[in-house]
């Protein structure tokens, strides 16, 4: 058998090329892993010189702010932003001394206020007292008799009408409330630093607010028509607020507020309105309302700013309140109210600030604010009312919906600003009539 000889020089061409095109493979990827090595090591330096660039800027606009701050006065203001100046320039020589000469200029300042002891209270605005949840009196339908049931089944579907009541002299009732509310309230800026000798503008800010109230109110009746309400409600309330420095420099705060409310009404119901659908009721009282308010600097300037304020507000209240039943059976009711209020009256406040990052021992002087508000409250809410027993006489009711508060402020010499609560509403009590 013949057999065709082997191609050797074929197959080695064959190898040859492989193993060039391997190595072109090979060096072709340490070529591109190379140039982008090259390219981080170039790129590094790049990104750590424009960081640099970005502190550098920052620095120079602290010390700039802070100038400006210093030729207008604003000594409080340039001091922080020299501080600021040293944060991102740790040790630096300017700002050190930029910050040292300042705190030497405040405390010159500060021994010269507490040497000549020069302060009056100036006049002006109060502190936030928030809006609580006031007893509004719910329009009150008096006792019914009991319906007998129909005498057929025919009428049996249709709910028979609310029947004239049985005569009752007296009536006791028991009920507590809550207010979830938001908002914004109003606080004094300055005003304490200003009595002090301090050279400070004075300022109202006007932060937002989150509010709970929880009350309860006892009312009793003779006679069915005249009713003496009596209540309590006591709030807290809450948020961030922007202390005024000057400069338009703001210092980032955080405040809280703790308020009392203590209410007596009279009370007049329509004895020709009882057992109808149609409920109405005029009523006028005195409101007495406590607060005390804190409010304190945060990061980045903690410790730097302490303020606290005792407010006392009288006022007078004149409201009414309408009802509408939309369905009645022999234990069930259900029905709609609106009610509104008007209030008018003084605010009296003491209010002290401190700036204990400075000088613990300087003395501060309270001042002493007097002011005039008015506003007004509504409520809208639906009414479900269950009456127990065989009579019928005590009765288990429960309010929800939604309540308003708005008020206005006169500061003297800033001019008049706005306080607004709203929010959710419950209320759940009990009433008994004999």
């Amino acid at each position: 058998m013949k057999t065709r000889p082997r191609n050797c020089s074929g197959g080695s061409r064959s190898s040859l090329i492989t193993l060039f095109k391997f190595s072109l493979a090979v060096f072709w990827s340490l070529l591109a892993g190379g140039l982008a090595w090259g390219q981080n090591q170039v790129a590094q330096p790049s990104a750590a010189t424009e960081r640099a660039g970005e502190q550098e800027a920052k620095y120079q606009t602290a010390l700039k702010n802070g100038q400006g701050a210093q030729r207008q006065h604003f000594f409080l203001t340039a001091l922080m932003y020299y501080e600021e100046a040293l944060k991102l320039k740790p040790g630096d020589e300017v700002a050190t001394k930029l910050q040292s000469d300042m705190r030497a200029e405040i405390a010159a300042r500060m021994s010269d206020a507490k040497s000549h002891g020069t302060a009056t209270a100036p006049p002006g605005g109060e502190p936030p007292v928030s809006a609580p949840s006031q007893s509004v009196a719910s329009p009150v339908t008096p006792a019914e008799q009991p319906v007998p049931p129909p005498a057929t089944e025919a009428s049996s579907a249709v709910p028979a009408m609310p029947k004239a009541p049985k005569a009752t002299k007296h009536e006791v009732s028991a009920a507590g409330d809550f207010l979830y509310g938001q908002g914004q309230v109003t606080m004094p800026f300055n005003f304490s630093l200003a009595a002090s000798g301090l050279d400070v503008t004075r300022a109202v800010g006007t932060p937002t607010r989150n509010s709970t109230y929880y009350g309860g109110t006892l009312s009793y009746s003779y006679g069915q028509a005249w009713f003496l309400d009596l209540s309590y409600a006591q709030g807290s309330s809450s948020g961030n607020a922007q202390v005024p420095l000057g400069a338009n420099f703001n210092l980032p705060s955080s405040f809280s507020i703790k308020d009392d409310w203590y209410q007596a009404y009279i009370r007049y119901t329509f004895p020709s309105l009882r057992g109808k659908r149609l409920s109405a009721y005029l009523r006028g009282g005195v409101s007495y309302v406590t607060a005390d308010l804190t409010d304190d600097s945060i990061i980045p300037a903690l410790g730097l700013y302490h303020q606290t304020d005792k407010t006392t507000d009288v006022l007078g209240n004149l409201g009414l309140g309408v009802g509408y039943s939309l369905y009645t059976t022999r234990r069930f009711r259900i029905g709609l109210q609106l009610e509104g209020e008007g209030f008018y009256g003084n605010r009296s406040q003491r209010s002290l600030e401190t700036l204990p990052g400075l000088d613990a021992s300087f003395p501060y002087k309270t001042a002493d604010i007097d002011n005039t508000l008015y506003g007004g409250i509504g409520r809208a809410t639906v009414r479900v009312e269950y009456r127990l027993g065989r009579s019928g006489l005590f009765k288990v009711f429960a309010d929800g919906g939604a309540q308003v508060k708005y008020t206005q402020i006169q500061y003297s010499g800033l001019g008049t600003f706005d306080e607004l609560l709203w929010g959710p509403y419950v209320k759940l009590g009990v009433r008994y009539d004999f």
